[in-house]
C-alpha cells in the first residue's frame, strides 16, 4: 500500500500538469519505480500521465539513453548520466512513432518531459 502523503503528493502534481496542459513521461533507476507508481495511484493520472521506463542496469540506462556510458560515480552521487537529456528526447521520438503519444497530445500542444 502506498503512503498517503506520497499520494497526495504525486496528486498535487498531477493537478499542476492539468492546469499548464503539460504530460509527463519518468525515466526511474534506483526508485524502482515508485514514481510512476505514485502516479498511477491518482484516479484520472492517464490524461498526463504517459508512462515510464526503468533501467536499473547500467547497460540497459546506456541503451535507453543513447549514451555510449553513463558519468563516472554515477546517480547515486548526484551526477547525471551523460546524455541523459538527448536519450530522452530519443525514447520520445520512438514513442510518437509507435503511437504511444497520441493525436490528442500533439494537438493540444502539450510539452513532454
Amino acid at each position: 500500500m502506498s503512503n498517503p502523503m506520497l499520494v497526495e503528493l504525486a496528486r498535487q502534481v498531477g493537478e499542476g500538469l492539468r492546469r499548464k496542459n503539460w504530460t509527463l513521461a519518468t525515466a526511474e533507476s534506483c526508485t524502482g519505480g515508485l514514481l510512476g507508481h505514485l502516479l498511477t495511484e491518482v484516479p484520472g493520472s492517464s490524461a498526463y500521465y504517459l508512462g515510464g521506463i526503468i533501467a536499473y542496469t547500467n547497460r540497459l540506462k546506456q541503451r535507453a539513453s543513447g549514451c555510449a556510458r553513463p558519468a563516472a560515480g554515477g546517480a547515486r552521487r548526484g551526477e547525471r548520466s551523460c546524455g541523459a537529456s538527448d536519450g530522452r528526447r530519443g525514447l520520445e521520438t520512438t514513442w510518437r512513432r509507435r503511437g504511444a503519444l497520441d493525436n490528442r497530445h500533439r494537438r493540444a500542444g502539450r510539452r513532454h518531459s
